[in-house]
Order: C-alpha cells, then structure tokens, then sequence
C-alpha cells in the first residue's frame, strides 16, 4: 500500500534519527519542520475521514466568523503574530507563541478558542479590546467546529478530489520567471499556495538591472514580494509601482529610495511589509506612510528619521509595528 504524505515525512524523519546524530543545527531545524509538518498532515488527514454534511455546515459558520473577525489580521494581507487563518496549510501551524491556533478535536487547547473566550481586560484577549466582541452564538461556531474535528472543506474536498498533492504555478508565470532569472534576479513562487511570486532583484547583474526591471512589469498582479536591497532604482520604478496591486512586501533597505518615491506607495491596497533600513528618509518622507492603511512593519533603523516622526506615524496608524532602533 503506498505511503500518505504524513506517512512519508514520518518515515523519513525516522530513517534520519536511525543514521544518527545530524550534521548541523541547520539540518536539525529542517527535520524539526519536516516532523511538525508530518503531525499537522496527520491531525487534518484523521479529521477528514468524518466529514460529512454536518462537519460542512460546521466549516461554514465557523469560516463566517473567521471572515468577520479575524481576516483582516490574521489573512492574505496581514499575518499578526505570524498566524493566518484564512488558509487550511496555516491554520493549523504555530505562530511566533508556538501555540497551535486550532488543534482539531480540542478546543481547549486550541489558541483560537482560548483567545476569543478571555475575559475583555485579559492582554492577549482576541479581537482586541477597542474591536467588536463575538457574539455567544459565534463563539459556539468556532467552538463546535474544533470540537468535530475541525475539517476545512475546500472546494475539491467536497467532491471527493484527492487533496495531498497540488501543483501551483503555470507555463505562463514559468516563463515569466525564466526569462528574468537570465538578468540574474531570483523569481520563484511563493509558498503560499496562491501562485503569487516573489523576486529579488538584489542579485541582478548590474549591466541587466535595466532589464530585469522591464521583465516585471509582465508578472502583475502575480507580484507579491520584491527585495531591492541596496540597489540604485530610477523614479521610473516608483511611478510604474502601482500596477503591481498585490505586492505585500517589499524591501527598500540600503537602496537609494527617496521622500518623494515613498508617495508612490499609498497606490499599493495589499503592501503590508516595507524594510527603509539604512536609508536617507526622514520625518517629511515617512509622513506618506500614514496612507498606506495595510502596512503592518515597517523598518526605519539607520535612518535620519526622529522619535518625533516615529511617534507622529504611530499615531496615525495604532496598529502599525514601526521598528525604529
């Protein structure tokens, strides 16, 4: 009988802890994963066996107040605490508290039921005091949902399609990448699952950063993630930036980006990272900031801005995370 893929990973893990001590703390971390992610298969694997009509109903409410409540942290755009909850490959993963949000079956040990049943006063109370509270009715959702299993019922799950294995990417999008890797620049997907893409200009040969530039614009809203550490872009770039509507992150640090090219960011709905390490902005380029509503980190270390500015951005947008110092 073949092996499932938790079956697999396990198997694996076991082989490496029978050859021996590992060669490095680097490798050791990676079988680390390969085992969490062996359990999580596994928890989700046990789930499906019993769904049913009712464990798609429960899915249903449960996803109701999870849209309502939680997405806008914990979603596509922002991911607090490095837990998202809008997707079966993370929901049942730990975040930077290492607590495993949903732990099927056990809503008392799962972090999402723990957190929206605190008391209002209590620190790490979800949502958030000054956000709206859920109602008993909600709460009970999520609550029943863990308690049946906590299946999450994509589309191909509910018609019986096989679910362990999923190609992302198209011929399209490789090619795409092909091309601008020739440039030297790093294109690859995400593993996000969404077939969104991320490229580190950084590494571009300088004669062809001209070039891999260009090559961009054809990637759109596949654009998720750009790093252009420490390199010298024109106002051209900053002007031609607002067509890439699903960029998330991107990374500015050491570069040459001025007051004036931050503006431009405010067009960007879904930016919700942005690293100004080592740069010459200041309190008047940051001020731009205050429009960009998704941002979520922002990192101003090594800059001329001041606690002033700092302070000023805060208050603007209270949920920002400004790393200043």
């Amino acid at each position: 009988m073949p092996l499932s893929t938790p079956q697999l990973r396990s198997f694996v893990f076991g082989l490496a802890l029978l050859a021996g001590p590992l060669a490095s703390p680097a490798e050791e971390m990676a079988m680390e994963e390969m085992q969490m992610d062996a359990m999580m298969d596994s928890m989700q694997m046990d789930a499906m066996h019993g769904m049913d009509e009712t464990s798609i109903e429960l899915f249903d409410a449960a996803k109701a107040v999870l849209n309502s409540y939680c997405y806008e942290c914990h979603g596509a755009t922002k991911q607090k605490g490095d837990y998202r909850l809008d997707q079966k490959s993370t929901i049942y993963s730990p975040g930077e508290s290492e607590e495993l949000p949903v732990v099927p079956g056990k809503p008392d040990e799962s972090a999402l039921f723990k957190r929206i049943t605190l008391d209002i006063e209590h620190d790490d109370v979800m949502p958030p005091p000054k956000k709206a509270r859920l109602k008993e009715a909600e709460i009970k959702a999520i609550k029943d949902w863990i308690a049946a299993g906590a299946i999450w019922t994509d589309e191909d799950v509910r018609s019986g399609l096989p679910t362990t294995y999923v190609e992302i990417g198209d011929e399209a999008t490789n090619a795409l990448i092909d091309k601008i890797n020739e440039t030297r620049a790093k294109a690859e997907y995400n593993a996000w699952g969404d077939n969104s893409v991320r490229v580190d200009l950084s590494v571009t040969d300088k004669d062809k950063l001209k070039e891999a530039i260009i090559g961009l614009k054809d990637f759109g809203t596949r654009l998720a993630w750009i790093d252009c550490s420490y390199l010298e872009l024109s106002e051209s770039f900053y002007k031609n930036i607002s067509q890439y509507q699903n960029l998330e992150r991107l990374h500015l640090d050491n570069s040459n980006v001025s007051n004036e090219d931050l503006k431009a960011l405010s067009d960007l709905p879904k930016l919700n990272y942005l690293n100004l390490y080592s740069t010459k902005i200041n309190d008047d380029g940051i001020a731009a900031l205050a429009a960009c509503k998704s941002l979520n980190k922002v990192f101003l270390g090594s800059t001329k801005v001041t606690k002033a500015g700092v302070e000023k951005l805060q208050a603007a947008n209270p949920e920002l995370t400004i790393i200043y110092k």
